[in-house]
């Protein structure tokens, strides 16, 4: 179901399940019940968007593309808020109360800049070899001839994308840089409590096979993406046992590491119990950290 600029859409209950599609740049006013599960997919592009408590169940997909409020949300296991590839405008204003329960996740992870591209970008190999790791909060790592990619962006205010690692080659051709995590700020007039996860992780390069010669099959891989942007502003508690993460991905076949994103959380109290992380990835040397 596409609504357009153009469209209004009334319904006292929507329930979007069993591969369902629904995206919004109209006016999809819902007052009652709103839920996501088994496969249901939600896109809010534009337009308007009025609804109760809004629930994201078991396999439920709710990728936010533009600026939204809500009074609630609720991510249940296996229900996923996101949002799409490479998109800068992923605000969400809730009310009141956001809780992640176990097994659910704000998840932003590889959505950012693709690979070999974004202001911290890492450099591709000249010739045969690994890419190196994107940079964003912290330095990516070199591989090789390909050049580290480096640290961006405002520590404070963090509003970008992570960038996207370098590509490897072997004599079949170049790919394979990882995209960076993607970006999320959250404005919250209650408590966030996160039981499951909330992260926007850089993506791992791929790996390219490179052939046979006297020592058996070999590979390369492509460099990694950096940690994308944590943004929450919490009026009240922050609680919970879950995990928050913008990490730099790991590195593939000996190419590059990506370094680590940027998180900013302002509260009012604070007792969350789970780790919260911007990493740089993994590796035969580790990416730089972030910020937090």
């Amino acid at each position: 179901l596409n609504v357009s600029s153009a469209d209004i859409l009334y319904s006292t209950d929507l329930y979007i399940q069993n591969a369902g599609i629904v995206t919004n740049a109209g006016i999809l006013n819902i007052p009652g019940n709103f839920k996501l599960d088994s496969n249901g997919v939600m896109n809010q592009n534009a337009g308007v968007f009025y609804n109760g408590d809004l629930v994201i169940d078991n396999l439920g997909t709710f990728n936010l593309n533009t600026k939204f409020t809500l009074p609630s949300l609720i991510v249940k296991q296996g229900g996923l808020f996101s949002h799409n590839q490479g998109v800068t405008a992923c605000e969400l204003e809730v009310t009141g109360n956001v809780m992640v329960e176990s097994g659910g996740k704000i998840d932003v992870s590889g959505k950012g800049y693709s690979g070999v591209s974004g202001p911290g970008a890492g450099g591709s190999v000249s010739g045969i070899g690994g890419g190196a790791g994107a940079g964003y909060g912290g330095y990516g790592i070199a591989c090789g001839n390909a050049v580290a990619g480096i640290p961006y962006g405002n520590i404070t205010n963090p509003n970008q994308l992570g960038s996207g690692g370098g590509n490897g080659a072997t004599n079949y051709g170049p790919g394979g840089g990882g995209s960076g995590g993607g970006l999320i700020k959250i404005i919250i007039g209650g408590n966030l409590i996160v039981n499951g996860n909330i992260q926007a992780n850089g993506a791992s390069g791929g790996e390219l096979y490179g052939g046979s010669d006297l020592g058996g099959h070999y590979y390369v891989g492509g460099g990694g993406g950096s940690g994308g942007s944590l943004y929450l502003i919490v009026s009240g508690e922050l609680s919970g046992t879950g995990t928050i993460k913008a990490n730099g991905a790991d590195s593939v076949r000996g190419a590059g590491a990506g370094g680590g994103g940027r998180i900013a959380i302002y509260y009012k109290v604070n007792n969350i119990a789970g780790a919260i992380s911007a990493y740089g990835g993994t590796g035969a040397s580790y990416g730089g950290p972030g910020s937090i």
